[in-house]
C-alpha cells in the first residue's frame, strides 16, 4: 500500500508544476492560403514576454500548439485586427466569423475564456464608463486627434466626474467577481487591471485590502504569470508599498534619483508632450505645486517623449518649474526605463509618495488631486 501511495501522492503534488499543452485549430471563410495569424501572450512591461507565435493559413485553416503552466491571456492578430482570448490547456477550436476578429466562437477547453467574456461584459456595460469613453471619443473625432487642450479643458470636469464613478465601479465589480468566483483563472489578471491604478482609467484598491483579497484565493489560481506578477506588485507598486528607486536624466543631462526627495511628499508624474489629457491636466498640477510647494511637497515628472526638443518646449510652454527627467536612450514612447519599472501603460499616470518613500495614492487628477493634497497639508 505504501509503495503505491507515495508515487501517487508525488504525481498529484507535481502535476501542477508541469507545463501542459494547448492545441488550437481554427478556420474562417475569409482566410486565404498564405495569410498569417499571430498569437502573443499578453504581459506587463516588466513581465517576461512568454509565447509569441505565427502561423500560415493552409486550406482556409490555421493551427497553434504550445505549452503553458496555467491559463494565460493571449492576443490573436490578423492584419490590424486583434482579439483577446484567455486560453486553458487542452484542445480548442476557434471559428472566426469575419476579419475584424470580434465575432469569435470557441469550442473545447473554454472555461476560462467564457469567464473572461462574462466579466468583460460587466465592466463594458457600466453606465459611467460608457458615458466617459463616448465623451472622449466625441472629443477626438471633433478635433481630428489634434492637440486642443483648451477644448479638452472645457469638458474635463464632466469627464473627471464620470471617470471617478467608473473607477470605483471597476473596483467594486472586480472584488465582487473574485469573491463570487474564487477558482477563476482570470482573478489575478482582473485584480491587476482594475484595482491597481495601472492607468488613469483604473480604480485603486488600498494595498492591504488587495493583499487580503489575493491571499484568500486558492493557490491553483495564482500559478499563471498574472498571479506571480500580482505577488510581486504587492511588494511594491500598490498603495502602501515602497516606491521603487530609480535614477534618470534631466534636461541638462544630470542624473536625478527618486531618493533625493526622501523626507518630502513627492508626486511622481508620468506624462508626454504629445498627450492631450496630460497637457490639459498640467494647469491643475501647476496650481497644486504653487499652492503646496512650501509644505514639503515636490513634483518629479517623468516624460515618455522621444524628441528632447518637444519635451523641453512643452515644459516651458506649460510653466512646470519642478524637476523633470526622461530616458535619453529609449526609441519608442513606452520603452522608457522608469515607465517599465512602474508598469506605466498609459499617460497621464501618477504616484503620490510620502516622506518615507511609501506610495499613498495613485492616479490623482483634477479635483481628486487637489482634495488629496488639501487633506495632507491643510
Amino acid at each position: 500500500m505504501k509503495t503505491f501511495f507515495l508515487p501517487f501522492l508525488l504525481a498529484v503534488i507535481f502535476s501542477n508544476s508541469y507545463a501542459r499543452q494547448v492545441n488550437i485549430s481554427g478556420k474562417a471563410a475569409f482566410l486565404k492560403d498564405g495569410d498569417t495569424l499571430r498569437l502573443e501572450q499578453r504581459h506587463l512591461k516588466r513581465m517576461s514576454s512568454g509565447v509569441s507565435l505565427s502561423t500560415v493559413v493552409k486550406n482556409g485553416a490555421f493551427a497553434f500548439s504550445f505549452n503553458q503552466f496555467a491559463a494565460e491571456l493571449y492576443t490573436l492578430s490578423y492584419h490590424k485586427s486583434n482579439k483577446e482570448l484567455f486560453l486553458d490547456a487542452g484542445n480548442i477550436q476557434i471559428d472566426l466569423a469575419d476579419s475584424s476578429l470580434q465575432k469569435v466562437t470557441l469550442k473545447g477547453s473554454t472555461t476560462t475564456n467564457d469567464e473572461y467574456d462574462a466579466f468583460s461584459k460587466i465592466i463594458n456595460e457600466n453606465e459611467a464608463g460608457s458615458k466617459f469613453f463616448s465623451a472622449r471619443k466625441k472629443f477626438y473625432l471633433a478635433t481630428g486627434n489634434h492637440m486642443d487642450t483648451a477644448l479638452y479643458a472645457k469638458i474635463k470636469p464632466e469627464m473627471d466626474s464620470l471617470l471617478a464613478v467608473f473607477k470605483q465601479a471597476k473596483v467594486n465589480n472586480t472584488v465582487a467577481w473574485v469573491k463570487a468566483h474564487p477558482n477563476s483563472q482570470i482573478n489575478s489578471y482582473i485584480l491587476i487591471q482594475n484595482t491597481m491604478g495601472l492607468t488613469h482609467t483604473d480604480g485603486v484598491l488600498p494595498g492591504d485590502q488587495l493583499r487580503a483579497v489575493f491571499n484568500a484565493l486558492p493557490d491553483a489560481v495564482k500559478k499563471n504569470s498574472w498571479g506571480k506578477e500580482l505577488q510581486e506588485e504587492l511588494n511594491g507598486l500598490v498603495v502602501g508599498g515602497k516606491a521603487p528607486e530609480f535614477a534618470e536624466t534631466n534636461p541638462d543631462g544630470k542624473l536625478i534619483k527618486l531618493s533625493t526627495f526622501k523626507g518630502k511628499y513627492v508626486l511622481l508624474d508620468f506624462w508626454a508632450s504629445w498627450c492631450v489629457p496630460c497637457r490639459a491636466e498640467n494647469p491643475n498640477v501647476v496650481a497644486a505645486y504653487q499652492k503646496y510647494k512650501s509644505h514639503n511637497f515636490e513634483i518629479l515628472s517623468v516624460s515618455l517623449d522621444v524628441n528632447k526638443a518637444d519635451w523641453i518646449k512643452a515644459i516651458k510652454h506649460d510653466g512646470m518649474p519642478w524637476n523633470h527627467v526622461c530616458d535619453p536612450h529609449h526609441t519608442t514612447h513606452w520603452d522608457s526605463r522608469v515607465a517599465k519599472l512602474y508598469n506605466v501603460n498609459l499617460v497621464p499616470t501618477n504616484f503620490l509618495i510620502d516622506p518615507n518613500g511609501v506610495i499613498i495614492a495613485k492616479n490623482l487628477q483634477g479635483e481628486e488631486l487637489q482634495q488629496a493634497l488639501k487633506k495632507l497639508f491643510e
